[in-house]
Formats: structure tokens, sequence, C-alpha cells
């Protein structure tokens, strides 16, 4: 049996006999496998990495485990043996974001501990929350929690030791925390074995924002951040960032998932080898714009950080409701034109997120809402009462709302094409024609179409056509019995948007790694207009159904926003879905000084969850929320305090 050793997460398989057993790498198979290493002495951690190799992490060489461990490793060909330096331990203006400090405390007592926001998100009634690491309450031991300054958390500039915590304002009450199985039990290998707190807001000052902040602008977090778009689940192999009071915004990999042993409880989620300290504990980790965890446990290996995150999801179902607010895009028209003359039920149509619920407020008659599809299209028919109308429209993810778009539209009975819109843009092709009149009279169509249709009795009228990529104008007026006025309508059809495939999105890079092209696929023929966030366009034609650009220059470091769009037959599609990376001057993205000094493992050996301040526990002279105002110090004496648990 030969085992590599381990530098950060690069390790290696333990070679087994070829004829050895697969071991279960997901399942109940799997999670019962997970339950009996997890309760061995000297084992830490049982994920699965991209590979489906099962990675047994640990604090001992295998020959030193006990014998159920050691056989396990033997008669499996699919396991791979990771050696932890010290066992795993936890990590634990009025706008306010993640990745931003807080202390949770007691009212009953004078100790508190340090930890970071999560997420911006709302309770199960839809009242502002943020989420959290759940050993941040010590086992509901903390009951309150209050902002930090972030100028003294040790990300913003303050010292390392904590010295320099201020409190700004009150945040809420703890309404929610689980740190291992439920009721803080020491948990077992299942999704419902997890690290979370969620805190209700009551400060009705507070603007809770769904972004993340970078840490770069200590006077205002909210000037620079990442936005929260989504919440999923991480991706072995995977780049992925994370936001905290002590090391700050750092960047990293995902390295595998399954179940970790933090301070004993058993947490489901991911491996990463993100750099984190105390005080980190809670805080977001991103995967590009998604938000797939919070962080848990940290320590190293080799030398090189590890740290464990709570799986997002997982950690929500748990909570009863609670949920992660997201940035939701606007509604978009694409037709007919606000401002323009609709005949009564005229088709209005537009795009938003995929999967949301559009809200629309109608100036006449009742709210409605209307399902946003897969493709992410909306349609509803304009109003049958004559005269001016308004629509206000919003879409809606949970208690996420976006900002609202108002259509204005004048409804008159007039001989009108009402499918497409005037105005709309169509994807890929048109096979139809529809619009209204005077019931048995006939409607001569001219301009790009032409042809005589009668209005059936309802007033309505078809014509089958097959249009492809295009502008089109097409004339409509009533020929027979009293002739109308003509009624004249633009629109186009319009290709789908093209695809980014490289780099990919949520990727991190150094300078010397970072693209120097960009790829991607389209339609043959078709010119692709690649929108780098400053400069004009770059351009590519698509031949067989890929393109690549050359930039024109090295990428500076920082966040990049990429998104292209293409031409066909001289009408150009809509901007297409936007890939984000990152280019960074070094592994740690921001405070590396920072990340150095006060790296987990750190020999404090009176921290038992090892998440924020250390032995030496901050002790609070004076009760932070009773008439707590901005900038309000917290008086702190550096005396240990025997058999206190520092979070964090």
């Amino acid at each position: 049996m030969v085992l590599a050793g381990l530098t950060g997460f690069a390790g290696g398989a333990a070679h087994a006999d070829d004829a050895a057993e697969v071991a279960p790498t997901s399942g109940a198979e799997f999670e019962a496998q997970a339950s009996e290493l997890l309760a061995l002495e000297g084992v830490e951690a049982v994920t699965v990495d991209a590979a489906g190799t099962v990675v047994l992490t640990t604090t001992d060489p295998v020959d030193a485990l006990e014998d159920v461990a050691e056989e396990f490793v033997e008669d499996h060909r699919n396991v791979e043996v990771r050696l932890l330096d010290a066992p795993l331990s936890a990590l634990s203006v009025t706008d306010v974001v993640g990745g931003a400090g807080y202390a949770a405390m007691s009212g009953s007592s004078d100790d508190l501990g340090l930890c970071s926001i999560g997420f911006a998100g709302f309770t199960p009634d839809g009242a502002p929350a943020v989420v959290s690491a759940g050993h941040c309450t010590d086992d509901g031991s903390y009951a309150d929690a209050v902002l930090t300054v972030p100028a003294g958390d040790p990300a913003g500039g303050g010292a390392t030791g904590n010295d320099d915590i201020a409190g700004l304002a009150e945040l809420g009450a703890f309404g929610f925390s689980q740190f291992g199985g439920p009721g803080n039990t020491e948990g077992q290998a299942d999704a419902a074995s997890t690290d979370v707190s969620v805190i209700d807001v009551t400060n009705t000052d507070l603007d809770l924002l769904p972004v993340v902040t970078d840490w770069t602008t200590t006077g205002d977090l909210s000037a620079s951040t990442r936005p929260v778009t989504a919440v999923g689940t991480a991706r072995p192999g995977a780049s992925v960032v994370k936001s905290g009071r002590t090391t700050g915004f750092t960047s990293g990999t995902v390295d595998s998932i399954g179940y970790a042993s933090v301070d004993g409880r058993t947490v489901y989620g991911f491996w990463t080898d993100v750099p984190g300290a105390p005080g980190d504990s809670g805080g977001a980790v991103l995967q590009g714009s998604t938000a797939v965890g919070v962080v848990s446990g940290g320590g190293t290996a080799g030398g090189a950080p590890v740290m464990f995150a709570a799986d997002l999801q997982a950690a929500l179902a748990v909570t009863g409701g609670y949920s992660v607010a997201v940035q939701v895009a606007a509604p978009v028209l694409t037709g007919p034109a606000t401002g323009s003359v609709v005949a009564p039920g005229a088709t209005i149509s537009g795009t938003a997120g995929a999967g949301t619920t559009l809200a629309v407020e109608p100036s006449v008659g009742e709210p409605f809402e209307v399902p946003v599809g897969a493709a992410g299209t909306w349609s509803f028919p304009a109003t049958e009462v004559l005269g001016p109308i308004s629509y206000t429209l919003v879409a809606r993810s949970g208690y996420s709302a976006s900002a609202p778009t108002v259509l204005e539209y004048e409804v008159l009975p007039v001989t009108a094409l009402t499918s497409p819109g005037d105005g709309e843009r169509v994807l890929t092709s048109v096979q139809r024609l529809a619009g209204v009149g005077a019931a048995g009279e006939d409607v001569a169509l001219t301009g790009d179409v032409e042809a005589v249709v009668e209005v059936a009795e309802d007033g309505t009228w078809e014509h089958e056509v097959d249009l492809s990529y295009g502008r089109y104008t097409v004339t409509v007026q009533q020929i027979t019995g009293t002739p109308g006025e003509p009624s004249t309508s633009t629109f186009e059809v319009v290709p789908v948007a093209p695809a980014i495939t490289d780099p990919v999105d949520g990727g991190s890079f150094t300078p010397a790694t970072a693209p120097t092209t960009v790829s991607g696929t389209g339609l043959d023929g078709a010119r692709v207009g690649l929108d780098t966030g400053h400069g004009p366009l770059l351009h590519a034609d698509v031949v067989d159904g890929t393109w690549t650009i050359e930039l024109p220059e090295a990428l500076e470091a920082r966040d990049h926003r990429f998104t292209a769009n293409q031409s066909l037959a001289s009408v150009d599609s809509d901007f297409g879905q936007p890939v984000t990376f990152t280019v960074a001057a070094d592994a740690a993205v921001v405070g590396d000084d920072v990340a150095a000094a006060a790296a987990p493992g750190g020999g404090d050996d009176g921290v038992l969850a090892q998440t924020g301040v250390s032995a030496a526990l901050i002790v609070l002279v004076a009760a932070m929320l009773v008439g707590i105002g901005a900038h309000t110090v917290i008086r702190a004496r550096r005396t240990p305090v025997a058999g206190v648990r520092t979070i964090a």
C-alpha cells in the first residue's frame, strides 16, 4: 500500500489490488459508509471528487488508523487518502452585504463570538433575514447579533487579534440554528446534518442587499460587490470565492463533496483550497454569481489552507422556509413598443429571468401573474377595454423582486396586425401572422407580405407565412364594406444569442493564465460581437458553428463580465448569457498579509471551535444592544476565559 503525501489538496490515490471493489460514491450506501468511517478516531471527512474518487481525509496515516479504515482503503480501488495537519475545526453604513462581520452575543452573558454574514435573505413570511453558520450561536447560547465596523475587522485593516472591534448597528435575533444533526446533535452522513443559522433582522434602518462584498471598499462594503443571482450546488473542479470578516475576499477551487466532522459534528458540504481563518465562519461562498455555501470549518494540509463549506441548499432545507435573496433582472419588452397604439387583445411580450414569475399590475382591471418560461420569455394579451392603459411589470423569484418596468398603450378598435406586435423581435422564425378587424370583411396585407384574408366571426384573422431572419414591414387595411385606415407594423425575426464556451462562467485566473482568446458557438454565417465591458465590440465570423476572438490586450487583474450577440441578415440577436470570471493578482485576492497573519491552526491551543476570536476571548463590559449607535466602540478585556468555546 502506497499513500501519497498532501500539499494543499494535491493528494495521491491509495493503490489497491486491481481486483478490489469500487466503493459507493452516492446514495444510501455512500451515506452509511461515510457514517461508519466518520465515527472512527482520526477520520475527518469522507467526500467524492469529480472523478468519482472517494476522498478519505484523516489526521493520521492509514496504518495508524483503526482496522476498519485501513481495510476500507485496501479493499476499494477508488479511494484516495489525504492528510490534514490537525483536526478540522470550525471557522467561526446601513447596507448589509454578504461577507460583512457581526458579533453574536447573549443578554445574560458578557462573552461574544465573531462571525461573518453569508447572504441576505428572507424569513418564511418574507421578512428580512441573513444566513450564516450554525456554530456561530454556540448551540443556541447566543441569541442576538450586532454588525461590526468593517474598519475594525481584520479584513478591513483592524488588528488580527480583534482588538479594534467596534459595534456598528443592531442586526437582529437568531431565528434558527443547527450545527450537526437536528437539535445540535453529532449528526450522521445525510444532507440533514449541516451548519446553518439565520438571523431575523429587527433593525428597520438596514437595507439588505443580494450581493457579497469583495472587501476593497472598507468605508462602504456595498460599493464593490459581486451579485447573487441564484442558489445552487458546488461542482468539483469549479472556481469559488469566499467573503469573510477576517481574510476578506479569497478564491480557490472546489475539491470534493461529501461529509466532514467539524469539531465533532457531521456537516454535509464541500472541500475547497480557499484561504480562511477564524472569524470567517458563516461567510459567503460563491460559484460565479451562484450562492453555494457558507464557511463551516478550516485548517491546513501540508501547510496549505483548506476550508470546508456547508452546502447552502441542504442548509436552507432544515430552516423551516428561510431563503436567500437574489438579484432579479427587470423585465424587458420586445413588443409592441411602449407608447404605441394596440388593438384589443394584442399580444404584449418580452423577456425576463427563466423560471421567474411576472407580476403585472394594470391601471385598469385586477393584477395578475404570468409565468416566465424556460427560454426566458413571457406574453399576455392587452385589455379589451378601449382607451389608455399602463402596465407595471415586476419579475419575482420567491420574495426577491426586480425593479419595475412600466408600459403604456392606447387601445383602439382598428384593423391591425397584432402578432407579431409592432416593434416586436421574434426568435428564429415567424410561421403565422394574426390580427383583428371587422367580422366578415376582407383585409389586405401589403408590404413584405401580400395576401387577402377574411376576418372571422370573432373579429380575428390569421395568415400562414414562413419568415426567416430579417426586418419586415406589413400594412393591414380593410378593403370591403367601409374601407378603413391602413395600419402598418414593423417587426424583426432575430437569431438566438450566441454562447460563450471559453472562458467558463465563474472561472478564476492569474495574470499569467488569464484568457487571451474568447470562443463560443453560433449560427453559421453570423457575425459575432463580443462586449468585454470596455471599448468597442470585438467581432468574428461563425464558421462550422464556432467562433474565436483574440483579445487585443492582456486582461487586467479584476472581475470581468463578457457577453456576445450575433448578426444575421442585417438583424442582431439580443446579447446572451454573460460569463463572469476573475483575474486575480495572486491566490488570495484581498488581504494576503492578513490571511497569513491569521491563518487557521495558528497554535492557539485554547480554541475549541476555531472560528473567531482567540482563546483570549473578548468580553463585553456593556451590552451592545442597549443604546448602540454607529461606531460605538466595544470595550474589551484580553483575559482568557477558561472553558468557553470561541465562535465565528
